[in-house]
């Protein structure tokens, strides 16, 4: 369990060095390192500032930021961002600690500590939960006072955690309390997904770990995920099986789509002839997910390109890039209404519908077979969801383990819902940790551009979420996340019978793994003949494209698509 403080800032100083030691873009925030000599990065502190009504949910983040004293002040410089503190001299302030600011948030009216003799003059910083420390009394009112500010989320996940523990503490035995607590709040997004893939594992569907952690990263970058392959390979099992691993089986809706649906009305509803608006399965679901707002909901759409995607669900197309925080520190995520006027004709019932907008708490899955018998996607489809193609067969049998791996319970919907919407949300550090991996894709979309099949922002801009949420969790190697991005955002976009087409295929092996082959001289089973499936630096990417260059040689032809 993670160290747990409360900071009350009070006095002159004290306030007005907190407002100057808050970056520009709200991201990041310094304060001495006095009262938390003994925290380490991944540690929690939550500051209280009463004058200006307004509450900090932070983590640490850096222990070793030393700043510049000059007239009286202390000059912080850490990269890209430069604030500062009043200090009467030198020592005063001697090394800082950099706090990554999660969540910030304002005091409502009427709201002040229980207990308001705990913070004196002298006296800031509390320790609500640390092993070994006593008082659990007092510190669970602490945790109290602050649940009453933040009443979901991460914070209220972790605040109810360490209220549980310190009841245990107190009383010897778990407590039985009205409200659940969640049990899976200490555990890391990593464990979680580890818990998944094993509870998957453990009732026989074969599914590779990478697999499972690309699912839950895909989902987190953005509510929308096609899932591609032949019939039969588990595309409708993954996203259902991975929802009962974390307790929500009730909050799956899965709608088989028809070959007529040409509109929305199918999805969304229809006003009847009595003049009564008519709610179809995926407003349902909407509405099911906003009475649950702390749930992740999962709608799942089978077989969704029977019908032309374009036409019936270009409301959903058009609503998910409407995406915003309701203020700065990313509090809500609100979209514009999903329904427009059109949909209603004047319905009798339709007020309780006008403002729906997507849930954040709600993902979308959609299914897809790619035969005679369905429509291919467009750019537009392509460019808004991670495209998962599911087409690795292995026949041997699973033996599942002997013990029995139970679902989690209490998983709130921040184990899923998004950190990042644009791309001013990333960070000065985030942006640099992936210039690597960027410096990759625009060498990729330059050999796009030759080809007129070259990408935009969104599309850059999903896949560095995806990997910097990557490398924040830990889940899967640096290679491999590009590797799943390149196959799953760049590579569906190509298709076509011109020469251009063998060129680009070819100058993106070059590229991948460092060769250099002549599209002029190209002959597929010399190439083929060169590469190890076991020494792949990008074994999807290069897998795939290997196949579409063999499709191209047979059939003068090629796409992404089996």
């Amino acid at each position: 369990m993670k160290k747990i403080k409360l900071y009350d800032v009070h006095g002159v100083s004290a306030t007005s060095n907190y407002k100057s030691l808050i970056t520009d873009d709200e991201q990041y925030f310094y304060w001495d390192n006095k009262r938390f000599i003994n925290y380490l990065p991944g540690d929690v502190v939550f500051w209280i500032n009463r004058l200006d009504k307004e509450v900090l949910y932070t983590e640490i983040d850096k222990t070793d930021v030393v700043p510049t004293f000059k007239d009286g002040r202390n000059l912080v410089i850490d990269g890209d961002y430069h604030v500062f503190a009043k200090a009467q001299t030198e020592s005063q302030f001697e090394v800082f600690y950099r706090f990554k600011i999660l969540k910030k948030i304002k005091i409502i009216d009427g709201w002040s500590y229980t207990d308001t003799g705990t913070f004196s003059a002298q006296l800031m910083a509390y320790i609500l939960y640390e092993d070994g420390v006593g008082d659990a009394a007092k510190r669970i009112s602490k945790i109290d006072d602050l649940i009453k500010l933040f009443t979901n989320g991460p914070a209220f996940e972790l605040l109810n955690a360490a209220k549980n523990l310190l009841l245990e503490k107190k009383t010897g035995s778990k407590s039985l309390m009205k409200e659940p607590i969640s049990r899976v709040v200490a555990f890391s997004p990593k464990e979680i997904v580890d818990h998944i893939h094993e509870y998957l594992n453990n009732r026989g569907f074969k599914y590779h770990y990478e697999e499972i952690a690309n699912f839950f990263l895909a989902l987190k970058t953005k509510p929308f995920i096609i899932l591609a392959g032949i019939s039969g390979t588990g595309k409708t099992q993954l996203p259902r099986m991975f929802a009962q691993a974390i307790g929500m089986k009730a909050n799956i809706i899965q709608v088989p789509v028809r070959p007529d649906w040409t509109d929305g009305s199918d999805l969304l509803g229809y006003t009847s002839l009595d003049g009564k608006f008519v709610p179809k399965n995926l407003t349902i679901a909407i509405e099911k997910a906003n009475l649950k707002p702390n749930e992740p909901h999962f709608f799942i759409l089978d077989e969704m390109n029977l019908a032309r995607v374009e036409h019936y669900f270009s409301d959903f197309l058009s609503i998910i890039e409407t995406r915003e925080w309701t203020d700065k520190k990313g509090s809500n995520i609100v979209t514009d209404s999903i329904l427009s006027e059109e949909v209603f004709q004047n319905g009798k019932n339709s007020e309780g519908f006008k403002k729906l907008g997507w849930p954040k708490n709600l993902y979308l899955i959609g299914t897809v077979n790619m035969d005679e018998t369905t429509h291919a996607f467009s750019r537009k489809v392509l460019d808004r969801a991670n495209s998962i193609e599911m087409n690795d067969i292995d026949l041997d049998w699973i033996i599942p383990s002997s013990s029995v791996v139970n679902n989690l319970s209490d998983v709130t919907n921040s184990f899923l819902e998004a950190e990042y919407l644009m791309s001013i949300d990333l960070s000065g550090d985030d942006r640099k940790s992936i210039d690597d991996e960027i410096n990759i894709l625009k060498k990729v979309n330059k050999i796009l551009q030759t080809a007129d099949m070259q990408f935009a922002y969104r599309v850059r801009d999903e896949i560095a979420f995806y990997l910097i949420l990557n490398k924040k969790y830990n889940l899967i190697n640096d290679n491999a996340a590009l590797d799943f991005q390149l196959v799953q955002k760049i590579l569906p976009r190509i298709h076509g019978s011109s020469e251009r087409i063998q060129r680009v295929l070819i100058d993106l092996l070059n590229l991948l793994e460092g060769k250099a082959f002549k599209s002029e001289t190209f002959s597929y089973l010399e190439i083929e003949k060169t590469f190890d499936d076991g020494d792949l630096k990008y074994r999807r990417s290069i897998k795939k494209i290997l196949f579409m260059l063999k499709r191209f040689d047979e059939d003068r032809f090629t796409s992404f698509w089996l």
